[in-house]
């Protein structure tokens, strides 16, 4: 008998897969905050902060808003073109990576620019795909020539790498998506799943569910989205949850308290109240 991908990821890991259908007419309620309104109807990305800002990604823009939905601030730069990613994952800095330059620019909560920009280039590297925030003022890129993860602190002095990827993880990666979070880095391979590795880079682990749009880490939960289902696995007690979502062709997702922000593969981004089955 033919197994799916995800019958090994379970297996690997000896899960208890606790399959929760939630239906739309069930557990979701579309947005009645009139104010919800509000928020841009498309963005090429979107992210949220701590204290639930959220920033929108639009060609060169980046906009933030309040919680309610208030356009607090706006940032573009015309000459680097397109932002590629945003990283907030540091209360006090916005990480704006402009992939095509290889340029990167931290902003201040207000998106006031902090500092020039970074140019990786003169770093000494040419061909960084992916970049993120890091502990201490610091950030990762990963440099693709190279086919390996690097760090940089606040001085721009390059404090930890983790040697060729293939070396190290006996995969040959294509990774998409790049996070830190509770000294651990994150890097998303759409074949080959999520490799985990210590905030010195050196490899721990690999979760080997493929075929992801996205992923998240809120304390010890990861949030992998895949097919318009959203796995939440508990890395502490080795379970996962699996939510059926009351959407279609969803490329990014968060979750804040009891709110779903999401944007499909269309751009639209959407706003949905998570409710209990108790309260109908």
């Amino acid at each position: 008998m033919i197994k799916s991908q995800s019958y090994y990821f379970f297996k690997e890991f000896r899960l208890v897969k606790s399959l929760l259908v939630l239906l739309l007419v069930q557990f979701f309620i579309p947005k009645t905050n009139h104010s919800f309104s509000e928020f841009p109807n498309k963005a090429d990305a979107f992210e949220i902060d701590v204290i639930g800002n959220v920033f929108f990604v639009k060609g060169a823009e980046l906009q933030k808003y309040s919680p309610d939905a208030r356009l607090l601030n706006t940032y573009s730069n015309q000459l680097l073109g397109n932002i590629s990613s945003i990283d907030l994952s540091d209360a006090m800095n916005v990480m704006v990576f402009y992939r095509e330059m290889n340029q990167v620019i931290l902003l201040d909560n207000q998106l006031s620019i902090k500092n020039s920009p970074i140019d990786l280039i003169d770093l000494g590297y040419s061909q960084v795909d992916l970049a993120c925030l890091s502990y201490n003022n610091a950030f990762w890129i990963y440099d693709a020539m190279g086919n390996e993860l690097l760090r940089f602190d606040k001085t721009l002095q390059k404090t930890d790498q983790s040697g060729n990827l293939f070396a190290v993880t006996s995969f040959n990666l294509n990774p998409v998506q790049m996070l830190e979070r509770n000294n651990r880095l994150f890097l998303r391979d759409k074949q080959n799943g999520i490799f985990i590795f210590d905030k010195y880079g050196a490899f721990i682990k690999r979760l080997p569910i493929p075929n992801l749009e996205d992923f998240e880490v809120l304390d010890d939960q990861y949030l992998l989205l895949r097919s318009d289902t959203l796995f939440l696995y508990h890395s502490i007690i080795q379970s996962v949850d699996t939510f059926v979502l009351p959407a279609h062709n969803i490329k990014e997702i968060r979750l804040r308290n009891d709110m779903m922000y999401l944007i499909n593969k269309d751009k639209a981004f959407e706003i949905k109240k998570i409710t209990s089955a108790n309260s109908h």
